[in-house]
């Protein structure tokens, strides 16, 4: 049945974007939590190396596409998830850890309900902000690349 599953892009596309969501949720944490990086310049260190991995993971595995690396289809690749990376993750962080933090204080509200509480507001904040954030530019990525970026001619 995983194989079966496996033959479809969006399977393919969740277990890469999985991957990288993970890669970039680790360089956010480390820049921000070990290095004390500002939360949105970690953010655009950390989406600059997922979108590289995501390029070559997504033409090669999930979409399969089987041209060369062109140039227009990496600038468009490259515009496509700057703006989901960049513009709306770094934008919904951004009001969401500072304008409209329902989110992560009920985050914060549940954790502590259930006996969690080692986790910093800070971290969890800006996790859930991320979490958010991450699926709606997956959303944006997934739709833009499918029927704008790796279209078989």
């Amino acid at each position: 049945m995983f194989k079966k599953l496996w033959t479809y892009s969006g399977a393919r596309f969740i277990a890469i974007g999985i991957f990288n969501t993970l890669l970039d949720f680790s360089i956010l944490n480390i820049l921000v939590f070990v290095f004390d990086v500002n939360k949105i310049v970690a953010n655009t260190i950390s989406v600059t190396i997922a979108l590289t991995v995501s390029y070559l993971l997504n033409k090669s595995i999930v979409f399969k596409y089987q041209h060369s690396h062109q140039t227009g289809l990496i600038v468009k690749f490259v515009l496509v998830t700057a703006f989901g990376l960049l513009v709306l993750q770094n934008g919904i962080i951004y009001l969401l850890v500072h304008k409209f933090t329902f989110p992560g204080n009920l985050a914060m509200t549940i954790l502590h309900s259930i006996g969690l509480n080692g986790l910093s507001h800070a971290f969890i904040n800006l996790n859930v902000a991320k979490a958010l954030a991450t699926a709606v530019s997956l959303t944006w990525n997934y739709f833009m690349y499918r029927y704008f970026i790796f279209v078989e001619k």
